[in-house]
């Protein structure tokens, strides 16, 4: 949304989400080509599972999930987050009761507060099973989706998202390298499974947070000092918001040119400001950004092996 206004997507228990309307372009490092762009595919709009970022749409990437032997349903998977959450509708669909002596703090990406939670015996998607749960309920999930799948218990697991071919697994890692054609970025596990990797602007180093619940890019304040971008008073303060009810302002401009490993990132819309998240993830303090679907979704295949901590990317073919 580009009046002046951006808002950020719901993300969990020492989670975000967060938008931008971004125009990221993204290449290997070996062959930087700025000029060119991903070429939406024409099956993209029916996507059930892995939607491609297009130049008028944030992709997605969604998990088939058995609850209570029931689905399958539809649940976004966020690496920003560490714990599942489940929609209203998805708990009325399944007649779960909330109760009031139980509730969790939800930290979102602008603050926290106590919700409702659910009881869900048995979660299932792929190789991944979690039993006997309080799952956080929440109004709506983004994509109209049923809920969100989190992190936890993703230690020794896979994740395998073909944009091209609509297509996601969740399966047990079996420390499988790199296929052909595809790059590798190695990555740091923190905070319960947050994936960190280091990138560079220039000669400045920073932390980029690769986050699959994330819409776009957000980025520090200590980050827009030290590039010397400045709000601009003629301009109305973007908004940034998310699962929780507080919203906070923030500031945008464009990065020309992000490196991360064997991938540059180009002209990327960044929403900056001292936003609750970044302190919630001791993040703050330093030149930090986080990687949302606006660039991930442009890629042919998206491999993040939890047990080689690492990501695996295969680039779209360019004509």
């Amino acid at each position: 949304m580009r009046s002046g206004q951006r808002l950020a997507v719901v993300s969990w228990l020492t989670a975000l989400a967060a938008s931008a309307s971004a125009s990221a372009t993204l290449a290997q490092e070996q062959r930087p080509q700025t000029g060119s762009h991903v070429e939406p595919p024409g099956a993209a709009p029916q996507a059930m599972y892995a939607a491609r970022t297009t130049h008028d749409r944030i992709g997605r990437i969604v998990a088939p999930v058995m609850l209570n032997g029931h689905g399958p349903f539809r649940f976004v998977i966020d690496t920003g987050a560490t714990h599942a959450a489940i929609s209203v509708r998805t708990a009325q669909a399944l007649n779960l009761q909330t109760q009031p002596e139980h509730t969790v703090m939800l930290n979102g990406v602008t603050g926290s507060e106590s919700v409702a939670t659910v009881a869900v015996a048995r979660l299932q998607a792929g190789e991944l099973v979690l039993e006997n749960q309080r799952m956080p309920v929440l109004g709506s999930v983004m994509a109209n989706a049923d809920g969100i799948l989190g992190v936890e218990n993703f230690a020794d697991k896979r994740i395998l998202v073909d944009f091209v071919h609509d297509r996601v697994e969740i399966a047990r890692s079996r420390g499988e390298r790199a296929p052909r054609g595809f790059i590798t970025v190695a990555a740091r596990t923190r905070l319960g499974g947050l994936l960190v990797v280091d990138a560079l602007i220039g000669r400045m180093p920073l932390k980029a947070v690769v986050d699959t619940g994330s819409q776009g890019t957000l980025g520090t304040e200590v980050l827009a000092s030290t590039l010397g971008i400045k709000v601009d008073p003629r301009r109305q303060p973007d908004e940034v918001s998310g699962a929780t009810s507080p919203i906070q302002p923030g500031h945008s401009a464009l990065l020309a040119r992000v490196s991360v490993e064997g991938m540059v990132i180009t002209n990327i819309d960044v929403t900056f400001g001292d936003i609750y998240i970044f302190k919630l993830w001791n993040l703050d303090r330093q030149p930090a950004i986080v990687i949302g679907m606006d660039v991930l979704g442009q890629l042919d295949t998206l491999i993040i092996d939890y047990r080689l901590r690492e990501l695996q990317l295969k680039f779209p073919e360019r004509r």
